[in-house]
């Protein structure tokens, strides 16, 4: 004898379902941009500073933290200190003088370049 599911008991299994799907479909794409960072060429800091316009495009850099301004903004520059970039990255700061990569995109504002970090990692 087959016994009839109830109203409720079939939206709570339906919204259920519903939650799966739109995790699975979350862990995807972020899994996804996980893997498109880690594909990128990375370029010495020297480089994007030189020329910030020809690099639109979501890219990689390494550097050195030169000096730490906030919490959410830090200097990465090479190893003398003789070059420096501005960085906005909302993840745990890193340390001064650590050696780093990050990964994201280079933006004008109030008429300077600010590297906007979507993602980190210690290089040493």
């Amino acid at each position: 004898m087959i016994k009839k599911i109830s109203k409720p008991t079939l939206v709570f299994i339906s919204f259920g379902l519903f939650l799966i799907i739109i995790g699975l479909i979350v862990s995807y794409k972020i899994s996804n941009q996980t893997k498109i960072l880690d594909s990128l060429n990375i370029l010495p800091v020297e480089t994007i500073v030189f020329n910030p316009e020809k690099y639109p495009d979501t890219i990689g850099v390494t550097g050195t933290v030169n000096k730490i301004l906030d919490k959410k903004t830090f200097l990465l520059g090479c190893q003398d200190k003789c070059i420096s970039v501005p960085v906005s990255y909302n993840g745990k700061s890193p340390d001064l003088g650590q050696d780093v990569t990050i990964y994201g995109k280079l933006i004008k504002q109030n008429g300077k370049y600010v590297f906007l970090a979507e993602k980190l990692n210690p290089t040493k």
